[in-house]
C-alpha cells in the first residue's frame, strides 16, 4: 500500500498512520501514546463544541423567512472554519505519528530538552544519567549519535574508553570537562585524567576539577599543585572561558600556601576552593568577569597581583579563612610585582571576607573609588583585639566622603550582628533596598563580646565616639535600625535589647552633622535619648556625662537664640520606634522655637491620642502616621 493509500480518509472516524507495527514499539511508550490519543481526541470535542453551537444560533437567529443573507458573512465563517478544521486535522495527524517515526528536528529538540535537563544537576549528582534516552528506540539513537553537542559534556570520571567514544562524537567542537565526583588517589586514574586535559588543552572551554587525594595531610598523597605543573604546566589553554577547581581535602585541615597556575586569556569566570593562583606565574585576563575564592587561608600580597591582571572585573568575592595559626606573609618579599593602584573600571560588587583589617586597608587604598561599585567587607572576630572605634575610623575615613548617607543596622537574635553602609541618598532611593545600591558595607561579626571599657559592642557608641573628627561632616541622610528575630514588648528591661547611647554622646556626634537633612530611625524599643538630645536641657545635661561637650561649638540656628543641632535636619522618620509622647512634644516644640521646623514627621500609629496628634500637626509642616510593624520587619 502506497503512503497516500494508506493516508486516505475513508470515514469521519478515519486515522492516519505511517505504517509502524505496534509490536515494534515499547509497550510502556505504546501505553503512553494510547493515552494521549484520547486527551487529544476529548479536547478536540471540546473544541468543536462551540462552534457547532455558533453555527446553530447564527441559524436560528436568521430563521427560514429571512431572505437576505450577508454573503460576505457566510464566507469568512466558513474560511475560519476551513482553516480550524485543517490545523486539527494537522494536530491529530502528528499525535498519531508514533515515536519512532518522529521527524529528525523534533528528535533533535527533544534530546536537547532532555540532555540540558541532566546537565543542570549540581556537581556529585549524576549529570550523565541522560544516556538512558539512547535506549527509548534505535532510531532516537542514530539520531542522537549525529547531534555533536550531546557529547560536549564529558565527565573525567568516565572509563576511558567510555571517556573517548563521548570525545569522537563531538567532531571537534569545544568541549565542557568536569568531574562527576572527584579525583582521588588511584594513580593510574589521575594518569589516565591528565593525559586527556594536555590532549584536549586547546578544545577544552569549561573546566570543573574537584580533587580529593585523602582524608589525612600525612599520607603523602599528591595534592592538585603537582598534578597540573606536571600534565598542564604553564601551556595555555586558548578556548577555556570557564574555570573551578575545588580541593575536598580541606573538609579536614585548613590549607595555607596551596598555590595553583592557569594559563588562559579567554578565562571569563574562575572559582577557587582551598586553593589560590599562584601570584608569581600569573597570566592576563583581560575578559575575567567573575571570581569566587573560598574556604582557604590568605593574604592581600597574594589577591592583589591577581585583581591586577583583571581589568573587566565585574563580580569578586573572597571568602576567607580566619588565619588562626601562623601564616608565612613574607614569603613572597622580593617576587612580587609594585602594584601602585587597581584599575578595575566594571566593578559592580567586591565581597571580602575574614581579611584581617591591614589586608583590608591595603586593598580598598589600591582600589579607586567607583561609583557603581558594591563593596562588602566582613571582619574578623579578632580585629576588636583593637578599639572598636580605631578600627571603624579606618575603615570609613578613606571613602565616607564620596557617599552622603550612612545606613546603621544592628540585629538581635541570640548574638548581635551589626553593619556600617555607606550609600547615594539617590542611588538608594532607586534601588529595591539598601543591599541593591553601590557604596561600602561593613559587617561586624556575631562572635564579637567586648571585654574591656574601651571596647563596646553596640555599634552605635564608636560611631558617635568617631563623628567628633569630622569626617562625616557632608552626611545628609543618617538611618539607625535595629531588628530583633523575636517581637518584643516595648516594657521589657533586659540587657538584650539595643538601646541608643546616652544624649550626651549623642550630642557629641550630633554637632558634627551640620549639613544633616534626613534622620530615620527604625525598631528601637526606646528613642527617648535621642529626644532628648534634640531637647535644650540635654546641653545641659551633658555635663554630668563622662563625655564632655562645648556648648560653644554646638551650631546656631537661624535666629541666634538657641544652640541647635544639626541646623539643617527638617526630615525626622520614628518607624516602629517607641518614645515617650510628652517628649515627643517638647523636642518638636523646641525645635520650632529654635527657627528650624520639622518639616516632615513619620511616627508609628497608635502612640498618640487624638489630643496630642493635634499639638503635633501644628509643630510640624507634614505629618504622617503609620500602621505598627512587627519589629523584625523594620526597613529604613
Amino acid at each position: 500500500m502506497s503512503y497516500n493509500d494508506r493516508t486516505h480518509l475513508k470515514s469521519e472516524e478515519a486515522t492516519w498512520t505511517f505504517g509502524c507495527v505496534p509490536g515494534k514499539v515499547p509497550a510502556r511508550l505504546q501505553a503512553w501514546l494510547e493515552t494521549h490519543r484520547q486527551l487529544e481526541s476529548r479536547k478536540a470535542a471540546l473544541l468543536w463544541a462551540p462552534m457547532h453551537s455558533m453555527t446553530q444560533l447564527r441559524a436560528e437567529a436568521l430563521g427560514d423567512d429571512h431572505e437576505v443573507v450577508n454573503v460576505a458573512v457566510e464566507k469568512e465563517t466558513t474560511d475560519m472554519d476551513d482553516t480550524l478544521t485543517s490545523l486539527l486535522f494537522r494536530r491529530q495527524h502528528n499525535l498519531d505519528v508514533p515515536f519512532g517515526r518522529l521527524p529528525d528536528d523534533i528528535f533533535r529538540e527533544i534530546a536537547n530538552h532532555y540532555v540540558d535537563l541532566w546537565r543542570g544537576m549540581e556537581r556529585y549528582k549524576k549529570s550523565f544519567a541522560w544516556r538512558n534516552i539512547l535506549a527509548v528506540c534505535s532510531r532516537l539513537r542514530s539520531v542522537l549519535l549525529e547531534i555533536p553537542t550531546l557529547w560536549t559534556n564529558i565527565s573525567l570520571n568516565f572509563h576511558p574508553e567510555l571517556r573517548d567514544i563521548f570525545h569522537a562524537r563531538t567532531r571537534g567542537l569545544p568541549l565542557h570537562v568536569r568531574t562527576d565526583k572527584f579525583m582521588g588517589p588511584n594513580e593510574h586514574h589521575r594518569h589516565s585524567v591528565g593525559n586527556f586535559l594536555s590532549g584536549n588543552i586547546k578544545t577544552i572551554s569549561s573546566l570543573l576539577l574537584t580533587w580529593h587525594s585523602g582524608t589525612s595531610a600525612s599520607t603523602g598523597w599528591p595534592k592538585l599543585t603537582p598534578f597540573l605543573e606536571k600534565h598542564i604546566g604553564t601551556t595555555s589553554f586558548p578556548q577555556l572561558k570557564h574555570a573551578a577547581f575545588f580541593d575536598k581535602d580541606y573538609d579536614f585541615h585548613q590549607i595555607f600556601g596551596y598555590t595553583i597556575t592557569i594559563n588562559a586569556p579567554k578565562l571569563e569566570s574562575l572559582v577557587l576552593e582551598a586553593m589560590v593562583l599562584n601570584p608569581t606565574t600569573l597570566f592576563p585576563f583581560p575578559h575575567l568577569t567573575n571570581i569566587h575564592i573560598q574556604k582557604v587561608i590568605t593574604f592581600a600580597d597574594e589577591i592583589i597581583p591577581l585583581l591586577a591582571v583583571c581589568p573587566a572585573l565585574e563580580f569578586c568575592w573572597i571568602d576567607a579563612e580566619d588565619m588562626t595559626g601562623n601564616v608565612d606573609e613574607e614569603r613572597w618579599e622580593g617576587l612580587l610585582p609594585n602594584i601602585t593602584t587597581l584599575h578595575l573600571p566594571a566593578l559592580k560588587v567586591l565581597r571580602m571576607d575574614m581579611f584581617v583589617l591591614t589586608d583590608t586597608l591595603k586593598i580598598l587604598q589600591l582600589l579607586p573609588h567607583s561609583p557603581n561599585a558594591r563593596i562588602r567587607i566582613e571582619l574578623t572576630t579578632r580585629e576588636f583585639n583593637h578599639i572598636y572605634s580605631e578600627v571603624l575610623l579606618q575603615l570609613l575615613e578613606p571613602r565616607i566622603r564620596h557617599f552622603d548617607q550612612l545606613v546603621v543596622r544592628q540585629t538581635w537574635g541570640g548574638r548581635r550582628e551589626s553593619s556600617f553602609r555607606l550609600c547615594s541618598v539617590e542611588d538608594s532611593s532607586l534601588s529595591l533596598g539598601h543591599h541593591e545600591s553601590a557604596g561600602l558595607e561593613i559587617g561586624v561579626p556575631g562572635e564579637f563580646v567586648p571585654t574591656n571599657a574601651d571596647v563596646h559592642a553596640d555599634p552605635l557608641v564608636p560611631l558617635f565616639s568617631i563623628l567628633p573628627t569630622g569626617i562625616a561632616t557632608h552626611l545628609s541622610s543618617l538611618h539607625l535600625v535595629s531588628s530583633t528575630t523575636e517581637l518584643l514588648n516595648p516594657n521589657d528591661d533586659e540587657d538584650g535589647i539595643a538601646t541608643l547611647p546616652t544624649p550626651a554622646l549623642l550630642i557629641s556626634g550630633f554637632r558634627y552633622l551640620p549639613h544633616l537633612t534626613m534622620l530615620k530611625v527604625a525598631g528601637w524599643m526606646d528613642i527617648d535619648e535621642l529626644l532628648e538630645a534634640f531637647i535644650l536641657k540635654g546641653l545641659d545635661s551633658s555635663s554630668e556625662s563622662d563625655v564632655e561637650v562645648d556648648v560653644n561649638d554646638v551650631a546656631l540656628s537661624d535666629h541666634g537664640h538657641h544652640p541647635t543641632l544639626c541646623p539643617s535636619l527638617r526630615h525626622f522618620e520614628f518607624q516602629d520606634s517607641y518614645f515617650t509622647p510628652e517628649l515627643l512634644i517638647q523636642f518638636l516644640q523646641e525645635r520650632y522655637k529654635a527657627g528650624v521646623r520639622v518639616g516632615m514627621l513619620r511616627v508609628t500609629g497608635d502612640l498618640l491620642d487624638e489630643h496630642l496628634r493635634s499639638i503635633v500637626r501644628a509643630l510640624v509642616l507634614e505629618f504622617i502616621e503609620d500602621t505598627p510593624n512587627d519589629l523584625n520587619n523594620s526597613e529604613v
